[in-house]
């Protein structure tokens, strides 16, 4: 498979505009587009992906949908210099450079699970348009936490014109059964929507079952020229047979003990839930003056109890064949609230400059 965009074109450049024009050759002069242009997770300016002064790996929708990957962990393990893992069967840990110290961003928004906790639960990546990682220190473009690198998710937005996709995968010889749906179209003649369902159900090759559910929606609304406001929602459900590992006895697998062989009980679990809501306000009052201002909230609950603790015989010489289980336990219930307001604006003063006030 290809790998990872890096330094190369801006996603926004070789995808289609939404809101854009159609016109014939006669016209094509006179055609303006009027679509927003995406920003990458380098900068806030807008500026194009090979302009920016740091390493930035896009990976688009294409590259998702081609190999196969509905997680994050997936998507990101084909990143030079990022270790995604997913511990204990179902958090999600990420390390950009060495640095378990970075920034999660959904839509231009901080999710701070992983800056407090370093791990999260994460449901599939249904709707989700590209994955973005900024590496190297970030903290002056999304605040405190940014030393090792960002992580930004974008989702879909809204297209004029109506279309729809869907897809439905099977595997073995364990279980594999995935399906999504996207739809996309017109509102009247300032509206448009899309809604992305996309379900899991996985097992590993020690019988570990993943499933999680997601349905996201988005609205936009161009009340009048220079004015957009954004409305988007998602619930997403997870559960996973947590996952231990093997124990070891001086660092290695003890002899008999197949890799396969999962230790967990039928009585493990982690299951959550997570709710989002956002509203984007974005107005351009003057082609060189951006005012965007954002404000969302999220509950995110889960529950966790699993055997984490495994221990064999101390001595080498004692083979009882016994295996002790020491379980764990934890609730967590994330309710955020957050705001975000940036003003940028374009201009000329002996050279080109722009500047960001946010």
């Amino acid at each position: 498979p290809p790998a990872a965009a890096d330094s190369a074109a801006t996603p926004a450049d070789s995808a289609a505009t939404p809101y854009s024009a159609a016109a014939t050759p006669e016209e094509a002069e006179e055609v303006r587009a009027i679509g927003r242009r995406e920003p990458t997770s380098g900068s806030k300016l807008r500026e194009p992906l090979r302009d920016i002064p740091a390493t930035v790996n896009v990976i688009t929708d294409r590259e998702l949908k081609e190999r196969g990957v509905v997680d994050a962990v997936s998507a990101l393990s084909w990143v030079p210099g990022v270790n995604a893992q997913l511990l204990y069967g179902g958090f999600t840990v990420f390390t950009i450079r060495g640095f378990d110290n970075f920034i999660a961003v959904v839509d231009g928004m901080r999710d701070d699970r992983y800056t407090i906790v370093h791990s999260a639960p994460t449901a599939n990546l249904a709707g989700t348009e590209r994955v973005e990682v900024l590496k190297g220190p970030a903290s002056a473009l999304y605040g405190y936490g940014g030393i090792g690198g960002v992580v930004s998710f974008v989702s879909k937005s809204p297209r004029r014109t109506a279309q729809q996709e869907a897809s439905v995968s099977l595997g073995a010889p364990h279980l594999l059964r995935r399906a999504t749906l996207g739809i996309t179209g017109p509102l009247g003649e300032t509206a448009a929507y899309r809604v992305d369902i996309g379900l899991v159900d996985d097992e590993d090759f020690r019988r570990a079952r993943n499933q999680s559910a997601r349905i996201a929606g988005a609205l936009d609304l161009r009340p009048a020229p220079g004015h957009r406001l954004s409305l988007r929602g998602s619930f997403s459900h997870v559960s996973f047979g947590t996952d231990t590992g093997l124990p070891t006895r001086g660092g290695l697998v003890p002899a008999g003990i197949p890799l396969d062989r999962r230790f967990n009980t039928a009585f493990d679990f982690l299951r959550g839930e997570a709710y989002d809501a956002r509203v984007e306000y974005a107005y351009t009052p003057e082609p060189w003056l951006d005012v965007t201002a954002r404000v969302g909230a999220s509950k995110n609950p889960y529950s966790y109890k699993a055997a984490e603790m495994l221990a064999t015989d101390a001595a080498p010489s004692a083979r009882t064949g016994t295996v002790t289980r020491e379980w764990f336990f934890l609730e967590h219930d994330w309710n955020t609230l957050y705001s975000q307001v940036e003003v940028a604006a374009r201009g000329t003063v002996i050279v080109p400059q722009r500047a960001l006030l946010g």
